[in-house]
C-alpha cells in the first residue's frame, strides 16, 4: 500500500496496467533545478559546462569541461523531500574523457503506523538512496560522446531493507554546431535484496532526445522515452539567456496530464518554469512545477565551478 501511495503522490498516475508495476521509482526524481525548469528535457541537451555535475544523471554520455559541483534539495509533497550531490570532472582516468559520482537521497518524513481497525501504532519511515559513478568519452573529433553510469541503490521501509544495482548507457551526437541529438537506456539492473519475498523490478526507461540552438541565447529541446511501466511520454522544454547572468526557463511534460482531477488547478499540469541566476563561479537555480490539485513542487540547486 506504501509503495502504491508513493507511486501516487511523487510519479505519473498512469492508466497503463503496468504503472506502479517497479521498484525505485524515486529514481525518475529531477535533482536539477534546471532540468526540472525545462521539463524533465535533457537527453539530447548540450552540457552545461558550469552545472555538470548533475547532467551526467540524465544522460551518461556528458562532456565536461569545468570540474564542478552541484546541489540540489526539492520539497517535495507529503512532507517527502531530496536532496542530491553531484560532482563532475574532464580527464578522470586516461581512458575517459569525463567522469563523475553523484548521491540523490530521499525521505519520506514521519508517516503514521496504524492497525486494521485504524489505531495509531507509531511512526515510521520511508528512505531511498542512489550513489551513482559515471565516465564517458568523447569521439569522432568530439561531435560524439558515449557513456556509461553504475548505480548502487538501497531503500528502507520501515525495518524492510532492499538493495538493487542499475546500469545508465548513452550518447550524444553532434550534427552541426546547432543541432544536437541523444539516446539513453536508464536503469537496466535489478534488485538483488528484496524489501519481503517479492524482488521489484526496476524503472527501465528508454529515449531519444534532440535540441537546437536558435540564437546564441536561446535553445529548444524534446525528448521522447518510453518507461516499461508507463506509456510513450514526451518532454519539451527551452530556456533563453537574458544576458550573462540570467537565463528563464520552461517546458511540458506529457505526463502531467496523469495529475488532472477535473479543478481549476488542471491548466498548468504538465508545465514548468524556473530561472538560473550566474556570477563569477557561482550558479542558483530554481523551478516551479504545478501538479494540479495534488500540490506544487520547487526545486533549489547550487552548482559551482571548481
Amino acid at each position: 500500500m506504501l509503495g502504491l501511495i508513493l507511486s501516487l503522490i511523487i510519479f505519473n498516475v498512469d492508466p497503463n496496467p503496468n504503472a506502479g508495476a517497479t521498484g525505485y521509482t524515486f529514481l525518475r526524481i529531477s535533482p536539477s533545478a534546471r532540468t526540472a525548469a525545462m521539463a524533465n528535457t535533457s537527453i539530447g541537451l548540450e552540457t552545461n559546462p558550469d552545472i555538470a555535475g548533475f547532467d551526467f544523471l540524465y544522460n551518461p554520455a556528458t562532456d565536461i569541461i569545468n570540474s564542478n559541483l552541484s546541489l540540489g534539495y526539492i520539497n517535495y509533497l507529503a512532507g517527502i523531500s531530496l536532496g542530491a550531490l553531484g560532482y563532475g570532472q574532464a580527464n578522470p582516468l586516461p581512458f575517459l574523457s569525463s567522469g563523475g559520482v553523484g548521491i540523490t537521497y530521499l525521505n519520506s518524513g514521519l508517516i503514521k503506523r496504524t492497525d486494521e481497525q485504524g489505531n495509531e501504532l507509531g511512526t515510521f519511515t520511508v528512505s531511498y538512496l542512489n550513489l551513482n559513478a559515471v565516465g564517458s568519452r568523447t569521439l569522432m573529433n568530439d561531435q560524439m560522446t558515449v557513456g556509461a553510469g553504475l548505480k548502487f541503490l538501497y531503500g528502507s521501509i520501515d525495518s524492510f531493507v532492499g538493495l538493487g544495482s542499475a546500469l545508465d548507457i548513452g550518447l550524444r551526437y553532434k550534427a552541426n554546431p546547432n543541432f544536437l541529438v541523444g539516446a539513453v537506456v536508464k536503469n537496466l539492473g535489478l534488485e538483488f535484496k528484496a524489501f519481503d519475498t517479492d524482488k521489484d523490478d526496476l524503472p527501465l526507461d528508454i529515449g531519444v532526445g534532440a535540441s537546437y540552438l536558435v540564437s546564441k541565447s536561446i535553445v529548444l529541446a524534446l525528448d521522447i522515452h518510453k518507461p516499461t511501466d508507463n506509456s510513450v511520454l514526451f518532454n519539451f522544454g527551452g530556456q533563453a539567456a537574458l544576458n550573462d547572468y540570467i537565463v528563464l526557463r520552461a517546458g511540458y511534460n506529457s505526463s502531467g496530464k496523469y495529475y488532472k482531477t477535473g479543478g481549476a488547478a488542471d491548466i498548468l499540469s504538465g508545465l514548468s518554469a524556473g530561472l538560473g541566476v550566474k556570477y563569477s563561479k557561482y550558479q542558483l537555480d530554481y523551478s516551479f512545477t504545478p501538479m494540479g490539485d495534488l500540490g506544487r513542487l520547487h526545486h533549489i540547486s547550487l552548482s559551482l565551478v571548481l
